[in-house]
């Protein structure tokens, strides 16, 4: 059994579920897989701050850490995603308008 954290003088020191490899701040820095929870280090994870939609607008206010697994597991759920959210910012756009010619009456 692969012990995950340990406790030094100073600091927890945490290590990648993946690899092994240790976290170091702003080196190799350490984070939650937002699928699975696995710890993961830069090299074992994917990082999306490019969630965004067609017209550039981002679907989040920050980025997004997951496993190199659950992305590729996840490719096809994404795409979905994405399509979804593109549906709803039209409809909630139809309502809008519908709404705002309503006001001319």
């Amino acid at each position: 059994m692969k012990i995950k954290e340990t406790v030094t003088e100073e600091h927890s020191v945490i290590l990648c579920d993946i690899c092994g490899s240790k976290n170091i701040p702003f080196v190799n820095r350490i984070n939650p897989c937002c699928i699975c929870g696995k710890d993961v280090c830069v090299k074992c994870s994917i990082v999306t701050d490019h969630w965004m939609l067609e017209d550039g607008e981002y679907l989040g206010d920050y980025p997004e850490h997951y496993c190199r697994e659950c992305w590729e597991k996840g490719k096809p759920i994404v795409e979905q995603i994405l399509h979804c959210r593109h549906e709803e910012r039209n409809l909630w756009g139809q309502w809008q308008k519908e709404c705002r010619l309503g006001d001319d009456k």
